[in-house]
């Protein structure tokens, strides 16, 4: 009796193997494309600035309303309040930048991962695509320190003083 329910359950685990082993397709292959991933963080970010700088405009503007008339700090009261909604108003264009690119990126990345099964479909995901979008961000993201010793004579302050102090002999 033991003896046949080992081998139906061995059976019934071969056969689950088998059937399961089918390729499946990933319903939401945008949450593993690391540009997509980046993007959402950044939106995600862009949320939390919107809710802080949405309360430090709400203290601004009582700031503002408690201000006492004819005093000098009412124009500094104002000008605080209206230099936060400037920055709200900054904030959520980019909020709304991240959520129009995040909709772009996900219906190209769901179009991109179908191509990618066709039989001369191009691998998913393309490694040349993010070392190029890595690049981009790094660019946009670093300070630039230029060569000074090419810079020619007379644009740089340093070398502008250096020619100064040491005044040239002729013979």
């Amino acid at each position: 009796m033991n003896k046949f329910r080992i081998s139906y359950f061995i059976i019934f685990f071969i056969c689950l193997s088998l059937f399961s082993c089918t390729e499946k397709r990933n319903p939401n292959p945008e949450l593993t494309d690391v540009i997509y991933v980046d993007l959402s963080n950044e939106h995600n970010i862009t949320i939390k600035q919107e809710a802080d700088v949405q309360a430090q405009l709400a203290k601004d503007s009582l700031a503002y309303r408690k201000t006492e008339p004819q005093k000098n700090k009412t124009m500094v009261n104002l000008n605080k309040m209206t230099a936060t909604e400037n920055l709200l108003a900054v904030i959520q264009q980019q909020k709304k930048f991240f959520e129009i690119k995040l909709e772009q990126r996900k219906i190209f990345v769901q179009k991109k991962y179908l191509e990618s099964f066709l039989v001369n479909g191009k691998p998913w995901p393309d490694e040349s695509e993010i070392a190029d979008y890595k690049t981009r961000l790094k660019l946009q993201h670093d300070k630039f320190n230029w060569d000074t010793k090419n810079v020619p004579r007379g644009t740089s302050e340093k070398q502008d003083k250096e020619s100064v102090k040491k005044p040239e002999l002729k013979k």
